[in-house]
């Protein structure tokens, strides 16, 4: 057995403030502090949401950086409201990639969004 678990994510974003509204908004996540430090003469910000029932969540922009890649990552988040989650989405400024569909042989439905900044999204909902 390993004393290590996973406990956070740091999603690199391009515009810090917008992007911590859309999850507040999409998701309802909320902020916990606020950071500026640097990283090897760096400067970067950092708002971080905890949550009581699992990782951390944060977003991380250095200054200077204009675009944001959206292929390193896909976060994941479960629902019991599918339909309210993707419209709060494009409500938000993201964007619907896959509308939701039923995957039987995993037990959910699945569907795939972006944040107002392109990164992905994959969003689950326990089939009934």
């Amino acid at each position: 057995m390993t004393s290590c678990r996973f406990s956070f994510t740091k999603l690199l974003v391009t515009d810090l403030e917008s992007s911590a509204e859309f999850y507040e908004k999409v998701f309802g996540m909320e902020r916990t502090f606020r950071i500026p430090y640097e990283l090897n003469d760096r400067a970067l910000e950092e708002i971080i949401f905890t949550s009581d029932s699992g990782p951390t969540f944060g977003l991380l922009k250095f200054d200077g950086v204009t675009k944001a890649s959206s292929d390193e990552v896909i976060l994941g988040f479960s629902t019991t409201d599918m339909e309210g989650v993707f419209a709060r989405v494009v409500s938000a400024g993201g964007a619907v990639v896959r509308p939701p569909r039923a995957e039987a042989e995993w037990g959910v439905t699945v569907g795939f969004v972006t944040d107002n900044g392109g990164h992905l999204l994959e969003v689950t909902q326990p089939l009934q």
